[in-house]
């Protein structure tokens, strides 16, 4: 087998543009299913070790209540009682100015008690950072000993440009302490300090929340719920266990959008395998002449494949880890927002993640190999055109019904991911079977519609027909990755035109206050001369008693809201479903509005009752009139007309401004700013909160863009190679039309063409089935990750853009190769026509 190798070897000085193809796809096929392993597992590894910096074994935490605020004396009264295992914890997001640019860049802040900790872990079994619980203890004293210190992870520091013993200032010139890097387990993309250096930075006594800490213990929890204060409450937080279980939706959403770019590769593998076995076939054949087996060719194509993985696994896999370093921040700010769990830092298992890639790229190649080892004793080269090529392909168009029915049928009945998923790669290569059958039928009924004395346009569509038959992989390749970029386009676009309304007519009021003095604003305004509408959005907590029966010994959380019924406020809402009667039954206060994401959770629908209790008060229910959109949100909620929050005195830490005018509201904005509450509430106005919710919407499809957009260009890479190389294979044909006096930029310019009409027969057949795939994605997949969903907003012009830059793409790729083609010279055509 030896001599069989050094021949293989000896041919790729001549196969260069097809080696290339192939080690490009392997490359980028690794390269992203490497960064999606990585990412998916350092976040799920990190959830553990991430519940809280410096600590272990904290399930639950207690909160204020909507409208109140947690402060020093609420711990002080709860420590005295006994509860040694509370830790408070400060949270912050506030604009730094960077040591070393002076740029202001936002940063989270987080203030921990570091006593609390020390004192309570001596005397107890807590486990503070495990790993390095020396160095660990020694950060802890800094932390609230002078000389005070900020801690922040090394993998952090190196992403912001930051070193030791640097200092930050916030914009209002307020200094924190100097930093310290450490790689502390727990540590996050945030900077962490002792909670008093915070407070006295931020100038306040507040308390974001107090963790407990300790293993969870029933009696000790009821003790506890048992002398809180009725503005407090306590409510578990996301461990380790239940964040992968709450973002697992996520990770294989994203691991799906890689497999799918995977496979667009493997097509790219097959494709260049094929076109290399077929330029080897003369080779091959004198090989078998000389008495060489054909096992012993299936070994040396086989040994082939194993040396080329070798060298693409660790190259993709390392180009993976590069791209996971730029989207982590990313994806750990998407996670952090949608679901409300940390991910803090862990380092890449570089011989798992090496194993994992080669793995999958010896079984990628290998899946990609068969074919085109089934096809090496086949003929593959064709010297005389022939219009009456086969395109009777009946069972391609059967095949291609057969599996569209299944995938109808799969998505109908789905109850799970793995269902829809299936359901989305059936109907794939439904279309794949369709564009088969379609593209040289299409290509043979346009020759037979051109006029005979339209020669040059008739070979054009001929000349198309045996293209598409030879090329049939990489079209499928392209037009997987055609309709994955149509399908996740136009969901993304859908969207963000369905976020952008929904803002719109949710944030009715031309200005918003937030503040937790609530009776200090509102006793302020009535001072003021201000012509302005004030309504106060009210907010109670309370639990779900409708339970499934299969979890009828716990209780879901609900958060109640108020909502106006009157005409801006009805038109405002956007409902997913609702009754012919829905505002009058709601303002009379025996209907409730909830969200998409409640009723799909807890199969509530409309009319049906809902039962509910708030803490304070006894069980209550309420009829449901609405279902309302509520994207992206992923907690229960449930709004109730105001006058039902009177009788619980609910208090409110949001006020709707409606300003009779715009000379008003700048009237108000002037009077507040110079008002001494200035630093006790917070001022948003509609137009800049909508924008700040439009940038949080883009960084979610981030990822998912760039895989699409690098699978389209591989996809169109190995169309353009494969067309162009299979017409370097019939140049004989091309010098007897240039004998005949066609001259060679016109062959060129028919090629490019010709490419085009491809390009464009993929587009069309990709369109319908790209928006099915948007209907799977919105209507299956993100019900079932997420318990949302929005309406399909089908816009022609961004249809457009994606066939236009997808053909725009090929017309590219192909152009530079076929100028080159189009300088050879006539003699050198002509020398073919003696092979």
């Amino acid at each position: 087998m030896a001599p069989l190798l050094k021949l293989i070897w000896a041919s790729y000085r001549y196969n260069i543009l097809r080696m290339a193809l192939v080690f490009i796809a392997l490359i980028t096929a690794c390269a992203g299913l490497s960064a999606v392993l990585v990412i998916n597992s350092a976040a799920k590894n990190s959830y553990a070790a991430a519940s809280q910096p410096f600590l272990q074994q904290v399930e639950q935490r207690i909160i204020a209540r909507s409208g109140h605020v947690l402060n020093k004396q609420d711990f002080t009264s709860l420590r005295r009682l006994g509860f040694t295992q509370l830790i408070p914890v400060l949270r912050s997001s506030k604009i730094i100015i960077h040591p070393i640019t002076g740029q202001p860049q936002r940063i989270s802040l987080l203030g921990i008690d570091a006593f609390s900790i020390i004192s309570y872990s001596a005397r107890n079994t807590l486990e503070v950072a495990p790993k390095n619980a020396t160095t660990s203890t020694q950060q802890l004293d800094q932390l609230w000993r002078p000389p005070f210190t900020s801690v922040i992870h090394p993998d952090f520091a190196t992403e912001l440009n930051f070193i030791s013993g640097q200092t930050l200032s916030l914009e209002n010139k307020q200094l924190l302490p100097k930093l310290a890097v450490t790689g502390i387990d727990g540590l996050g993309r945030e900077v962490v300090m002792d909670i008093g250096q915070l407070q006295r930075v931020l100038d306040t006594q507040k308390i974001s929340e107090l963790l407990v800490v300790g293993e969870k213990n029933d009696s000790v929890t009821d003790a506890l719920i048992a002398v809180l204060p009725e503005h407090l409450r306590i409510e578990n937080i996301n461990t380790g266990e239940q964040a992968q279980q709450l973002t697992g939706s996520f990770h294989l959403n994203l691991l799906a959008m890689a497999c799918l770019m995977f496979v667009v590769c493997m097509f790219v593998v097959m494709n260049a395998l094929h076109l290399l076995i077929m330029k080897r076939w003369t080779n091959l054949r004198i090989a078998r002449q000389l008495g060489v087996s054909r096992k012993q060719i299936y070994w040396a194509q086989g040994a082939e494949l194993v040396l080329i993985s070798l060298l693409c696994a660790p190259l993709g896999a390392f180009i993976g880890i590069f791209l996971a370093q730029l989207a982590s921040p990313m994806v750990s700010l998407t996670l952090q927002s949608l679901f409300d769990v940390r991910i803090g830092y862990t380092q890449v298992a570089y011989v798992t993640l090496m194993t994992q890639c080669f793995a999958a790229c010896i079984l990628g190649a290998f899946a990609a190999a068969i074919l085109p080892m089934w096809q090496l004793n086949t003929k593959l080269a064709l010297r005389n055109l022939s219009v009456n090529v086969n395109t009777r392909h009946l069972p391609w168009l059967f095949a291609s019904i057969i599996l569209g029915c299944i995938a109808v049928g799969l998505g109908y009945y789905s109850n799970n991911i793995m269902m829809s998923f299936s359901a989305i790669a059936v109907s794939i290569f439904s279309g794949c079977s369709l564009l088969i059958y379609t593209v040289p039928k299409s290509l043979k009924m346009l020759f037979h519609s051109l006029p005979e004395r339209w020669v040059l346009f008739r070979w054009l569509a001929a000349d198309g027909v045996r293209l598409s038959q030879k090329s049939k992989i990489a079209c499928c390749a392209f037009f997987i990755a055609l309709t994955s970029n149509i399908g996740m386009n136009l969901m993304v676009d859908s969207f963000r035109q369905a976020t952008h309304q929904w803002l719109s007519q949710r944030l009715v009021a031309d200005q918003y206050i937030s503040t937790q003095s609530p009776k200090v604003f509102t006793q302020w305004l009535t001072t003021q001369d201000i012509d302005v509408d004030v309504i106060e959005r009210k907010g109670l907590d309370a639990s779900l008693l409708n339970q499934p029966k299969s979890n009828a010994q716990s209780r879901t959380n609900i958060e109640l809201r108020s909502y106006p019924s009157n005409n801006v406020y009805q038109q405002a809402m956007l409902f997913a479903e609702q009754k012919s009667d829905a505002w009058q039954i709601f303002a009379a206060g025996k209907g409730v509005l909830v969200n998409q994401q409640l009723a799909l959770r807890h199969g509530l629908t409309l009319g049906a009752a809902l039962n509910f209790q708030v803490e304070s008060g006894p069980p209550d229910t309420k009829q449901i009139v609405g279902i309302y959109y509520d994207y992206g949100n992923q907690s229960a909620q449930a709004m109730l007309d105001i006058d039902y929050f009177t009788k619980y005195n609910a208090n409110t830490t949001l006020f709707a401004l409606h300003f009779t005018s715009k000379q008003q509201q700048n009237f108000f904005a002037e009077k507040l700013a110079s008002a001494s509450i200035s630093n006790q509430v917070r001022s948003i106005q509609t137009r800049e909160l909508l924008a700040l919710s439009m940038q949080t919407f883009e960084r979610t499809f981030v990822i998912t863009d760039g895989l699409n957009i690098v699978t389209l260009l591989v996809a169109a890479l190995s169309l353009a190679t494969s067309v162009l190389m299979i017409d370097i294979d019939n140049r004989p044909q091309r010098a007897l039309m240039r004998s005949m006096g066609v001259s060679n930029y016109q062959i060129t310019g028919l090629s490019l063409m010709q490419y085009t009409l491809l390009s464009l027969l993929a587009c069309l057949v990709a369109l319908p089935f790209g928006i099915g795939l948007t209907w799977l994605l919105i209507n299956l997949i993100n019900v079932q990750a997420f318990s949302w969903s929005y309406p399909i907003l089908i816009t022609p012009s961004k249809l457009f853009s994606a066939g236009v830059m997808s053909i725009v793409l090929i017309v590219i790729v192909v152009a530079l190769p076929l100028y080159k083609l189009s300088r050879r010279k006539l003699v050198e055509d002509i020398k073919c026509l003696s092979l």
